[in-house]
């Protein structure tokens, strides 16, 4: 475990931080600590550290290189390096040669990992989090494999990329050269008309807050009256709830999204399309559930 300051100022779930520690077990914490949290778990949960990100959460040990006269392992020193690239103002944190403790015993067949976490501060929001594999494996022959995500300092909040080795529908596996960002910016706000030559029949589509949990409200304005549709979509175009279908009048539209499906149930955090039809014309937004 080794705690250091920050060159900036890094804001994470809301809160200010200037300085981090790092832990050989492939997470690091912005709240000091000298628990060394070796046993993984889903994210957000109550075990393990606080304000934390987990590039690769498992048990890590340098190479083995031979045991003492009691029979215990002798291991060698796991590399960890950190340094401020002021060019590019980021802060990196890098794992090298580290192997699983659970394929330990095999030697140079152990599985190696070596990974880094790029912290990006941004002016008044939260930073930007990069999470980047050069060498990757995950086994779990004893364990449920490795954790990877972000958690807040009130264990309340929290976002799972990998647990026991299963993923969003959406999230490509780990392997090598994969990168994964977590960032509130948005990639784009698109809108798609299905007929270009029609008068567009509303403006001002928009959902606050975005992202939320576990409420937003989906807002627009109907220029003219007609009858329309806004249903709630996966990345993988199936249909999740249906909140408008009826004839509607000019003027301002508000609607309420609780996270449920159209059979009442919680849906998965991730990001999710909104798409209102009316009169010949579309408009498709995205908008991200925390949990």
């Amino acid at each position: 475990m080794k705690t250091v300051p920050l060159p900036f100022t890094f804001r994470f779930y809301g809160v200010d931080y200037n300085g981090v520690t790092m832990s050989s077990n492939g997470w690091i914490s912005f709240i000091p600590t000298d628990q060394s949290d070796f046993y993984n778990c889903y994210i957000p949960a109550a075990l393990g550290p606080y304000a934390m990100v987990a590039g690769y959460w498992d048990d890590l040990k340098g190479m083995k290189t031979g045991e003492d006269e009691s029979g215990n392992p002798i291991f060698a020193n796991m590399r960890i390096i950190y340094w401020y690239d002021s060019t590019n103002n980021r802060y990196i944190i890098e794992w090298n040669k580290a192997y699983n403790q659970y394929t330990i015993d095999l030697g140079p067949n152990a599985s190696m990992e070596k990974f880094q976490i790029i912290l990006y501060p941004k002016l008044e929001q939260d930073g930007d989090i990069v999470i980047q594999y050069h060498t990757v494996d995950n086994p779990g022959i004893t364990t449920n494999y490795c954790t990877v995500g972000i958690e807040d300092h009130n264990q309340l909040r929290g976002l799972t990329y990998t647990h026991s080795n299963t993923y969003p529908v959406t999230a490509t596996p780990l392997t090598p050269g994969l990168a994964i960002k977590f960032t509130t910016t948005w990639p784009d706000n698109y809108v798609a008309n299905e007929d270009e030559t029609l008068p567009v029949p509303v403006c001002n589509l928009h959902n606050y807050p975005n992202p939320f949990n576990p409420v937003t409200t989906i807002s627009f304005t109907a220029k003219q009256k007609g009858f329309a549709t806004l249903n709630i979509y996966n990345l993988k175009g199936q249909l999740i709830k249906t909140l408008l279908k009826d004839n509607i009048l000019s003027g301002e539209h508000k609607l309420i999204w609780d996270g449920k499906d159209n059979q009442g149930n919680n849906v998965a955090s991730g990001v999710y399309l909104y798409k209102l039809n009316m009169n010949g014309s579309s408009q498709i937004k995205k908008m991200l559930l925390l949990k």
